[in-house]
């Protein structure tokens, strides 16, 4: 009888140790990886947001500045699709359902900022910016208009940059709530 029971603590323990395991293993070849590629991007966008921020408020052109955007943008699109394709994917998972607040937060980490509209929210905010400079031939003589729409598109990067900051919270928050269960 004693030996029944230490044997079944034994596989109780080996069951907990191999659920130890894979939560830590999970954590090291999919949480931290996606944690760190998404750190770049954010960093990026922080980066590209403050880049227009700045050129808005100097004399380049709205044509200009659309144009410096698509160059700066089209060298971490593909990182970024990945990174959002990925989580979302995740999501569907039942096998990682114990990590989709991460995966969420990062799906709404690009989703739910300004400009994102269904995409990215550096390709959204570059339509965005050509729209204006489409604007801006049509009304050369008004520098009211361009003035004007200048200071909304700085508006609305400084919410867009506060939402990225905020939105990049949660996922360091998950994140962190992923790393503390890979070490129970």
């Amino acid at each position: 009888m004693l030996d029944s029971v230490v044997k079944v603590a034994e596989k109780i323990t080996e069951l907990l140790n191999y659920r130890a395991k894979r939560r830590t293993q999970r954590f090291d070849k999919l949480i931290e990886p996606l944690f760190l590629a998404l750190k770049k991007v954010h960093q990026d966008y922080l980066s590209v947001f403050e880049t227009a921020k700045r050129q808005l408020a100097s004399d380049c052109s709205l044509n200009e500045i659309a144009d410096s955007l698509e160059v700066r943008r089209l060298a971490e699109e593909t990182e970024r699709r990945t990174l959002l394709q990925q989580a979302e994917t995740f999501l569907t998972s039942e096998s990682h359902a114990d990590c989709h607040s991460f995966f969420n937060a990062m799906v709404e980490y690009f989703r739910k900022t300004p400009f994102s509209g269904g995409s990215t929210p550096s390709n959204a905010f570059l339509h965005t910016l050509k729209g204006a400079a489409r604007k801006q031939s049509i009304i050369q003589s008004n520098t009211l208009s361009e003035r004007d729409s200048r200071e909304e598109l700085s508006k609305e990067i400084e919410r867009a940059l506060s939402m990225l900051r905020q939105n990049w919270e949660r996922v360091s928050s998950e994140y962190a709530k992923a790393l503390a269960s890979s070490v129970e």
